[in-house]
């Protein structure tokens, strides 16, 4: 039985179950990892040495650190570890230049902190299985606790559209926050960092906020999770609504 749920299996479950199965039932995992991957560890990396006032590491070193044990990339036709290496010191180079105003961080709480947390939904029941989560960075804005999130881009996502990706990984650590904060957390901002240059001209980060001001954000976030739960043990799901079995087990 899997022993929590983090916003990756709890995506993947969600998007492709014999990929969940294999990678979080199974232990299977492949060894192979995607040029994209390595970028933005490599860039999280950076930006949290940034924060922490640790001295930045050149270029291989910072390589080798993303890579890890696993050195097997599919580059393709189109892409190589030198391509690879000009995106990481471009879109560190973008941060950097396009400094964050004080009134955006605020005051620094937390910089990439790792919890697993049984947590609780609206009317405070407990969720049938603790979720795990690793957290950008957590501040602090005139009493109000907010999250960030880097991502790496080739495109940005379009802020006056819907994105449930975002809303998903935001819902995730809202929960989490409550229980290791004690405290509601305003909202959660996704910082954009294009590693290709605008042609434009127009600034290379750019934000995608999910505000936390919508309980049914919350309450889809959790009855997801309850099914999931349900279905990996065996247990029939049943439309409130309807009363209709939405799952048979086997």
């Amino acid at each position: 039985m899997i022993e929590h749920l983090s916003y990756s299996a709890i995506r993947s479950y969600a998007t492709d179950r014999t990929m969940f199965a294999k990678r979080y039932i199974k232990k299977e995992y492949g060894s192979t990892k995607s040029p994209a991957m390595v970028e933005g560890n490599a860039v999280h990396i950076a930006i949290e040495r940034m924060f922490k006032g640790i001295p930045e590491l050149d270029i291989e070193d910072l390589w080798e650190i993303a890579v890890g044990n696993d050195t097997n990339i599919s580059f393709g036709k189109t892409q190589s570890e030198e391509k690879s290496k000009e995106n990481i010191q471009k879109a560190i180079q973008y941060f950097k230049e396009e400094k964050l105003d004080d009134s955006f961080v605020g005051e620094v709480v937390d910089v990439e902190p790792a919890f697993k947390e049984i947590c609780y939904d609206n009317n405070g029941e407990p969720l049938p299985i603790p979720l795990k989560g690793k957290i950008d960075m957590v501040v602090n804005r005139d009493g109000e606790l907010h999250l960030i999130d880097w991502k790496v881009v080739t495109k940005y996502i379009d802020e006056a559209k819907e994105n449930l990706v975002y809303k998903l990984q935001a819902a995730c650590y809202f929960l989490i926050c409550r229980v290791v904060y004690d405290t509601e957390p305003a909202s959660m901002t996704f910082l954009q960092i294009k590693k290709t240059t605008n042609r434009d001209g127009s600034p290379q980060l750019r934000e995608y906020i999910v505000e936390n001001n919508d309980s049914r954000l919350i309450d889809g976030f959790c009855e997801l999770i309850r099914r999931i739960v349900r279905e990996l043990t065996g247990q029939p799901n049943i439309d409130p609504k309807t009363g209709e079995i939405l799952f048979i087990p086997n």
